[in-house]
């Protein structure tokens, strides 16, 4: 499954937010979006799923335009994850991934839809937790059953916004090695990180936006003092150790 950004723009109430951004992502990569407040993160995540109407370009899934899908037919191909649901459904994890089953439910669910479901469950070790309210879960333990609710509809390309904001650094590791196993089970990841150092480690490309436009977009070979500095305005020194990366701030 392949996506295609074709020189896309959006604004909100005349004010650019994204400005002739243009990529194309494949199969299994892992494509972190990295920047500062403000730089067009989550407004992209947005767009590529269709909540936001782009002003100008195209977002294409394997040569289809996303605007002449149903909601259902983007639904089996785009699955997302917000940074944060303000409402917490009263509702068991089993009966949350099977939600995520709805694209594929006429008027109750099918066999094969609970198959979909514990199958999920089963591959993000969520068994002990299948029966419990997800009121009473952990955040850590809610995102990942949001995650497992989005890949219940069996999408081909999944995007998150900010997805480990507000986890701790042990359930920041868990989100991210369950990312990075299922990018490489096939499934297009693209992902918003505020942390760089996180996007450096797992993510397989890292697209750099600063005000709306792409400022740098490749692998880790764009990873410098420069580009960061100038991403950041800030000083930085990077620190190599074998194939890892560790970029520490100097100060302002």
């Amino acid at each position: 499954m392949k996506i295609s950004i074709q020189d896309i723009e959006f604004s909100y109430n005349g004010v650019p937010a994204l400005e002739s951004i243009s990529e194309k992502f494949g199969k299994g990569d892992f494509i972190a979006l990295v920047g500062p407040n403000g730089s067009g993160k989550s407004t992209l995540i947005k767009c590529l799923n269709g909540i936001l109407k782009v002003h100008k370009g195209v977002v294409l899934i394997d040569e289809k335009a996303i605007n002449s899908l149903t909601p259902n037919e983007l639904a089996k191909e785009i699955a997302y994850v917000h940074q944060s649901e303000n409402k917490k459904p009263v509702l068991t994890v089993f009966d949350i991934v099977l939600l995520g089953r709805k694209p594929y439910i006429n008027w109750k669910p099918s066999k094969h839809d609970l198959k979909i479901t514990a199958e999920i469950i089963n591959l993000l070790h969520l068994e002990t937790l299948a029966l419990k309210d997800f009121n009473k879960l952990s955040g850590g333990q809610q995102q990942i059953v949001y995650i497992a609710r989005a890949l219940a509809q069996e999408p081909d390309i999944l995007l998150l916004d900010e997805p480990t904001a507000n986890l701790d650094i042990r359930h920041q590791v868990e989100v991210l090695e369950i990312l990075k196993e299922l990018a490489r089970k096939g499934i297009t990841i693209v992902i918003a990180l505020h942390d760089i150092n996180i996007a450096v480690r797992y993510a397989s490309r890292i697209m750099m936006l600063k005000e709306g436009k792409v400022f740098a977009s490749g692998g880790k070979e764009i990873i410098n003092e420069q580009n960061i500095e100038n991403l950041y305005d800030i000083k930085v020194k990077i620190f190599r150790e074998d194939s890892r990366i560790f970029i520490i701030p100097e100060g302002i």
